[in-house]
């Protein structure tokens, strides 16, 4: 059973982290090729909020998700896709480019540092994230 639940883990994590840099890679893409003068690029909507707006349906909606383990794959993808609009937003948060969303913006040197740095933070975080918000449970680490 042990090894089972061990399996199961891995798998949701790798699910939750594939979601994630798609979200992410997908997001890229499309801004990328859009035109500048896209509504995309102009609205007062950000995908940080359709991000927030997800993370909390997962966090109200999925209060025992540790016993059923198709839902807990199907959200540990719609938590990846929540993270990744939020993390793709989030440099945008912070000085130097506080504020900035212009196509430009997006692929410039400080935004892709950022991404990438969002995206390790994300990776080197993902069992306590997955642990917290899909109450998956990790084996104990035996300390020595």
């Amino acid at each position: 059973m042990k090894k089972k639940t061990e399996k199961n883990n891995h798998i949701i994590e790798t699910v939750f982290l594939i979601s994630f840099l798609l979200t992410i890679s997908i997001l890229r893409l499309v801004l990328y090729f859009l035109p500048e003068t896209s509504h995309f690029f102009h609205d007062d909507i950000h995908h940080l909020y359709y991000g927030i707006f997800i993370l909390m349906g997962i966090i109200v909606f999925m209060p025992n998700i540790e016993a059923k383990p198709k839902l807990c794959l199907v959200g540990s993808i719609i938590f990846g896709i929540a993270i990744g609009l939020i993390a793709d937003e989030a440099v945008f948060l912070f000085p130097p480019i506080y504020g900035m969303g212009s196509k430009s913006d997006y692929f410039n040197l400080i935004s892709l540092v950022g991404a990438i740095v969002c995206i390790v933070v994300v990776y080197i975080f993902r069992e306590k994230i997955l642990e917290y918000i899909l109450r998956i449970k990790y084996k104990q680490k035996n300390s020595k």
